[in-house]
């Protein structure tokens, strides 16, 4: 009888370890297709981006920006969902991290209001900002993130509200010795959310109501990656709603704030930014791709030199001295990351950073283990790749 009663637990082992294995496999699979399909939407969505940045940049007719506009708020949107999709893929896995970087929170909150502006418009809503004067300009934290939370709320704020109001607040709680206390709060007019619907709104891939989906869209994924988010900065998203009345959703977060010497950090000026006599190495196979970058680079005065795959690029910088390479990952012949340790064979000092479509958890242990110094996902906004040429190029 111990004798069965040995064996069957070896057998209840085995299953446990087979199931685990199992598990692990499929988890592995999700993360590579997700890379897959990443890097398959990315490359030509940071084509449609740039070119949309470039014509609006060049002086288009004033029946053309109207057109030019809208291209923009649909591909930043299209943008927004792959990155929902992607971050929920990241928290799952534990490995979502926050990257501390000084910022300017008065201008990303109030440029998230005025990206949000033509959709309220065509809503036919009203919107208001206030900060409370005595908030600082500057504090350390992960915009992007806190970008994110707050895009969020504005959005959805806009989607389930029509000729109504929007009231956005951030407001100073609490002045500490290095850190500041902030409430930050979205209230709408829209159509509120019944009690009982009131937890659902933050279960992933879940809304209030399936009527909510059909008329309003969205993946329910906004406000659980928001929730997850917050819970990093040791916070929590607050919402009070009436169904029929609006909502307010609100939230505490406490930022380290910036000393006046980091200050000089942020200065991410386009108009003024220069790369006069700088020589720079552009590593990537699609066309639309290189004529985004190299317009852009070349605007700033740079002198650009393109490499279509890893094994030229290896070559270009045996015979050229190059201030910098922007490296992309996945390409013919030559991959990014088997390039960049050929040309850590001979060139320690050229500071290399990855241009890449995956937006997946290992990307940057990848490219860091590789030799490179940084990375910028794709598609990436013009402002991202200054403050990266800056932080490498002086």
């Amino acid at each position: 009888m111990l004798n069965d009663e040995i064996l069957r637990r070896k057998e209840v082992e085995k299953k446990l370890v087979e199931a685990k294995e199992e598990a692990e496999k499929a988890s592995l699979a999700k993360s590579e297709f997700l890379s897959i399909i990443s890097h398959e939407i990315r490359t030509p969505l940071n084509a449609v981006i740039g070119m949309g940045h470039l014509l609006l940049k060049n002086n288009p007719r004033p029946d053309q920006v109207d057109n030019l506009e809208t291209l923009k708020t649909s591909s930043d949107n299209l943008l927004v969902l792959i990155n929902d999709i992607l971050d929920f893929n990241k928290i799952e896995a534990g490995k979502l991290d926050l990257e501390i970087a000084p910022f300017n929170i008065k201008k990303l909150i109030k440029d998230i209001v005025s990206a949000n502006k033509n959709g309220a418009n065509e809503r036919e809503n009203r919107m208001a900002l206030v900060i409370d004067e005595k908030v600082p300009d500057y504090f350390m934290g992960d915009a992007l993130r806190i970008g994110q939370v707050f895009n969020n709320l504005v959005s959805n704020a806009v989607k389930f509200t029509h000729r109504g109001f929007i009231s956005v607040r951030i407001d100073l709680q609490k002045l500490k010795p290095g850190s500041a206390l902030l409430h930050i709060s979205v209230h709408d007019t829209g159509v509120g959310i019944a009690k009982e619907n009131l937890e659902n709104i933050f279960t992933p891939f879940m809304q209030a109501s399936t009527s909510i989906t059909r008329q309003y869209g969205g993946t329910g994924l906004g406000l659980a990656i928001s929730r997850r988010i917050l819970g990093l900065f040791n916070s929590d998203v607050m919402v009070d709603s009436e169904l029929g009345k609006g909502s307010k959703f609100h939230f505490l977060i406490e930022l380290k704030t910036v000393n006046a010497d980091e200050i000089h950090l942020l200065e991410n000026d386009i108009a003024g930014f220069d790369l006069k006599n700088k020589r720079l190495l552009l590593v990537e196979d699609t066309l639309f791709n290189v004529l985004y970058a190299t317009q852009l680079l070349e605007g700033w005065n740079a002198t650009v030199d393109v490499a279509e795959n890893g094994q030229i690029a290896v070559d270009m910088t045996q015979h050229t001295d190059y201030d910098i390479v922007l490296m992309d990952l996945q390409m013919p012949v030559m991959d990014g990351y088997t390039a960049t340790l050929k040309i850590r064979g001979f060139n320690q000092k050229v500071p290399i950073i990855a241009l890449t479509a995956a937006a997946t958890s290992d990307v940057r242990d990848k490219v860091l283990d590789s030799g490179m110094q940084d990375y910028i996902v794709k598609p990436f906004n013009p402002s991202e790749l200054i403050l990266k040429l800056k932080k490498y190029l002086n």
